[in-house]
């Protein structure tokens, strides 16, 4: 093998390790943005239920009328001081646990389904669980790999080209 042969598939090794690198970066920060954006909205649906709980003074804030300005896949459960669930959006996970005392949210289980969700909590101990699932963020996950994947075997067939 020529020394010109030895640097062109030096070259190109190198250029597609950079390429992978780089993709692994963008994707994982991706995947940090999506999150991190969910996680606000979340918190900021849980403040805003409680703010609305406290004002009308009522356990139930007829959480179903509002369920249309959700967005897909969020759901709001409220329970009362005993852990009881006391109201809950129609799409909420059956057999949603009532939070720890202390927790502000995370990642939960329930049924095989993994959900995102922030907790708030009203000063007469009703608790606000706001969740969503992550079917949808993990799908566009999987979907930018499958689009970074074809790029660099793309990128690498280009490159060996020359």
């Amino acid at each position: 093998m020529t020394i010109r042969a030895r640097l062109a598939i030096a070259h190109g090794g190198a250029a597609l390790l950079i390429l992978m690198v780089l993709g692994m970066l963008g994707w994982w920060r991706f995947g940090v943005a999506l999150r991190s954006s969910l996680d606000e909205t979340l918190a900021a649906r849980a403040t805003s239920t409680i703010d609305a709980l406290q004002n009308s003074g009522q356990a139930q804030a007829g959480l179903q009328e509002g369920d249309a300005g959700l967005g897909a896949g969020v759901f709001v459960a409220v329970f009362d001081s005993r852990g009881h669930l006391v109201d809950a959006t129609a799409n909420s996970p059956a057999g949603l646990p009532v939070p720890l005392s202390g927790s502000t949210g995370g990642e939960t289980r329930v049924g095989g389904a993994t959900y995102e969700v922030a907790v708030a909590r009203a000063d007469d101990g009703t608790t606000v669980v706001v969740g969503s699932t992550l079917a949808v963020i993990d799908e566009t996950l999987a979907s930018l790999a499958r689009l970074l994947l074809a790029v660099g075997s793309g990128s690498n067939v280009a490159l060996d080209m020359f």
